[in-house]
């Protein structure tokens, strides 16, 4: 009566085709395996120019080589077919509670695309049995501890899945401290080195917010750090010093913050008692005439970005003045390096490379790897002479090398060193 008819086996071999499937451990739901990983990117979710080479030495080059396209086969989620195939069964909500695109399996691939708000509220509606019930008991508090920890310190607005190298600084620093904080654990040291760099103010408040409750749960923290509101929030400080290097390594005072700022040997406990002061010693340069893009004077006195949408970019314009030194500034996470880095050096790049005084979305020198939908247009560009990023990587592979040798002054001294008369007597 038109009634279909659908069978199933409890066995890992379809019966029909005798297709196998093997038993599944934990391996198997990692990308850093053999066993998990897609066979197309190998597990990176992007492919690359060497992956289609036979040299694999250049996996340990991977940071160097341009960026990928998206992996074919895994669309980004970087585990096989037969990984991602496997779900968790979820019980049915009713449609004013169901979140969009929402069903009743999920797989591993799609928990990542969540925020921890939302992945706790959905490991909350896995349905259960009397024997997964004991597994996930001891499973799931931990995973809700480290969502919380990561809503705790700000991060609540990042899914799983976001690439370690999109995070800025502030970001990374929190994501590292969940993954070793966000425990349900008491009785433990933690020893901190300066978990306060990278923050913005307002982020170092959640996370010594988070530190309060680890202590309340009868652990033990040791931090050093030079940060004045860790300091204060300290039950007890060790100043160590009085000067750096040779002129250090003694226990310059000890004890609570007000006996630190009573000490007069503490030059810590001065800065705490007073505040520093920064005598003005230059004047900051006029910006040129207020951009237009009507005045050819004032479009060649300033760069001009319009419609920056990359991640999280809401689609603004910016102009960016010439021949002065510039500061991009806000909360960490707030996209200053989406922007600056990812978006505008890219751009800048192209527009000097191919001369292009306007470079539009859909311009064919418009770079590669970045969506039409990224920017609009970039303006005004293409007389910078070099573009050139320095960030916290080492400048160079020996102890010797210094800024110097890096910008190249020292190519233009040995010259001057192989002129000198007795240099070309000795040849």
């Amino acid at each position: 009566q038109g009634e279909r008819v659908t069978w199933f086996s409890t066995e890992r071999t379809d019966s029909t085709t005798g297709e196998a499937f093997p038993e599944l451990d934990p391996k198997h739901f990692s990308w850093n395996s053999p066993r998990g990983w897609c066979p197309t990117c190998r597990g990176f979710g992007q492919v690359f120019e060497w992956m289609t080479t036979e040299d694999e030495k250049m996996v340990d080059h991977l940071d160097e080589c341009a960026d990928g396209e998206m992996c074919p086969d895994c669309r980004g989620s970087r585990l096989n077919l037969v990984s991602r195939s496997v779900k968790l069964p979820l019980k049915e909500l009713s449609a004013p509670k169901k979140r969009k695109g929402q069903s009743n399996s999920a797989s591993l691939p799609e928990l990542l695309t969540l925020t921890p708000s939302e992945l706790i509220d959905t490991l909350s509606l896995i349905k259960t049995t009397p024997r997964t019930q004991i597994i996930l008991q001891e499973l799931l508090p931990e995973i809700e501890e480290r969502m919380r920890f990561m809503n705790r310190v700000g991060l609540g607005y990042l899914s799983l899945d976001r690439a370690t190298a999109t995070l800025s600084g502030g970001e990374a620093q929190r994501i590292r401290l969940a993954a070793q904080l966000g425990s349900n654990l008491s009785g433990v040291l933690y020893v901190l080195d300066e978990p306060s760099i990278g923050l913005h103010a307002r982020d170092n408040a959640k996370l010594l917010d988070s530190m309060d409750k680890l202590r309340t749960r009868g652990n033990t923290l040791v931090i050093v750090e030079h940060n004045e509101a860790t300091m204060r929030r300290a039950n007890k400080i060790i100043d160590l010093g009085p000067g750096a290097g040779i002129h250090g390594g003694e226990i310059v005072a000890s004890g609570t913050i007000s006996q630190i700022k009573k000490s007069k040997k503490s030059i810590t406990g001065k800065y705490l008692r007073e505040k520093m002061l920064h005598p003005l010693r230059c004047q900051y340069r006029a910006l040129p005439e207020p951009w237009s893009s009507r005045k050819r004077k004032t479009k060649d006195q300033w760069i001009a970005l319009e419609g920056a949408a990359l991640r999280n970019l809401k689609g603004f314009d910016i102009q960016i003045p010439k021949q002065r030194l510039s500061i991009v500034c806000g909360v960490s996470g707030a996209g200053k390096s989406t922007l600056i880095r990812d978006l505008l050096k890219p751009l800048v790049e192209a527009s000097v490379f191919h001369k292009d005084p306007k470079l539009s979305s859909k311009s064919k020198n418009s770079p590669f790897f970045l969506d039409h939908s990224s920017f609009r247009s970039l303006s005004n560009a293409e007389d910078i002479r070099k573009v050139i990023e320095f960030d916290q990587s080492p400048i160079g592979k020996t102890p010797r090398s210094t800024p110097a040798t890096y910008i190249g002054a020292f190519d233009i001294i040995r010259n001057i060193f192989s002129l000198l008369p007795e240099a070309k007597v000795r040849g």
